[in-house]
């Protein structure tokens, strides 16, 4: 006879997991560590979730999918979590602002609707290869770098470009886990843009 799946012992997993996995990180989680923190055995576990990349997942895959439809929304599918805004730095100064400022709002408000989850993709997310990553991030961040230097008509330095995608990701790390209000978030999210991304007069 089937196991049947009880929705209150999944959400159950999932909190206790997404605590390990805030704690320790992806990489240095166990099952059977989630297992004994559920009170469940790690073959009951396993009914529940097949593996370990598929309970981080189930934790984390909402919230990327909820970033990546207001990127598209509010960009008019210019931009997703899969397509680096390339031409931003071809826009008017003006259309440039607006689109940077819309985006910030948004993702602000859900990136601190959603503080673990965040920390999760950007700093707990090492070794998990099945889906949006933090290096995933990187190089979607990176391609706006790389861009912004050729912009410039400067040479582009892929070892350059790769510090300052890290470097502006751990100052976002920051915001999430320091920011007291959604309006000192966003501010402090377009700061961060603007001195990160803004290209000399």
């Amino acid at each position: 006879m089937p196991q049947i799946q009880k929705e209150s012992v999944k959400k159950r997993i999932m909190k206790e997991a997404k605590a390990a996995f805030l704690l320790a990180g992806y990489q240095n989680t166990s099952m059977r560590q989630i297992a004994n923190k559920s009170d469940m055995t790690v073959g009951n576990l396993y009914r529940y979730f097949e593996n370990k990349a598929s309970l981080f997942g189930a934790i984390v895959d909402p919230f990327l999918t909820e970033i990546d439809q207001v990127l598209k929304e509010t960009t008019k599918d210019w931009v997703s979590l899969s397509i680096a805004p390339v031409g931003v730095f071809d826009l008017e100064r003006k259309s440039c602002q607006e689109a940077i400022f819309t985006m910030t709002r948004f993702l602000v408000r859900i990136i601190r609707q959603h503080r673990d989850e965040s920390i999760l993709v950007l700093a707990k997310s090492s070794g998990y290869r099945y889906g949006n990553t933090l290096q995933d991030t990187v190089g979607w961040i990176h391609e706006v770098f790389v861009e912004r230097e050729r912009a410039m008509g400067r040479k582009v330095l892929p070892i350059y470009t790769k510090a300052l995608a890290s470097g502006f990701l751990e100052s976002l790390m920051v915001m999430i886990q320091e920011s007291k209000t959604d309006e000192e978030a966003e501010l402090v999210l377009i700061q961060l843009i603007e001195n990160y991304f803004r290209i000399p007069a």
